[in-house]
């Protein structure tokens, strides 16, 4: 028996897609926020690059659209775990529980919390895993995974001595299984200091 037959049974009609945005328009729940972002916002979640840096001043909107498209990246992919990470997971909960909130109250996105594990899931079953980095054994924590992004906020406040294991050894390498699959790679953002 060919190759060929044994996939006759795939109408392709029904199987195929253009590019990785209809590839997830068929699935059920199908999260999409990008109607809420400002300009800058939308060059932003357009960037295709594997590693995108987010450096903008306070209240300019960069944890609302790292944590859409978190919630986004994880509904498209159903039974894996999206990484947002911060300088504690307390102040990862504090920053992002509030925007997970209004998401649900003023834009109608299905989401359920597990609040006890700092996780969020999605109507596909994505879950968006709330962690810190205060630690070398958090930072390991993302040893032997498989992530379809990873965010990394409030990165002035980790430090290089944790973040740069994060990006290049543990959390980051795990992004690479989803390169050219419509994985969003390793985003970084904070707030640069005020120098005088």
């Amino acid at each position: 028996m060919s190759a060929a037959a044994d996939l006759d049974w795939l109408d392709e009609d029904e199987h195929c897609w253009e590019d990785d945005e209809t590839l997830f328009e068929s699935l059920e729940g199908g999260i999409a926020l990008r109607h809420i972002f400002h300009e800058k916002q939308r060059k932003f979640t357009d960037d295709q690059s594997r590693f995108r840096v987010v450096n903008g001043g306070r209240r300019s909107g960069k944890s609302t659209i790292i944590g859409a498209e978190a919630i986004e990246v994880a509904d498209q992919f159903p039974g894996t775990t999206v990484p947002y990470l911060a300088n504690t997971v307390g102040r990862a909960r504090d920053i992002l529980m509030p925007h997970f909130e209004k998401f649900i109250s003023e834009h109608d996105v299905r989401l359920e919390f597990l609040r006890g594990e700092f996780k969020v899931f999605t109507p596909n079953g994505g879950c968006v895993q709330l962690g810190g980095l205060a630690t070398i054994s958090e930072v390991e924590k993302g040893l032997g995974g498989s992530y379809p992004a990873l965010y990394i906020d409030e990165a002035g406040a980790i430090g290089d001595r944790l973040l740069r294991p994060t990006i290049l050894e543990t959390f980051g390498p795990a992004t690479k299984d989803f390169l050219g699959k419509g994985g969003r790679g390793i985003v970084v953002s904070g707030t640069p200091d005020y120098v005088p």
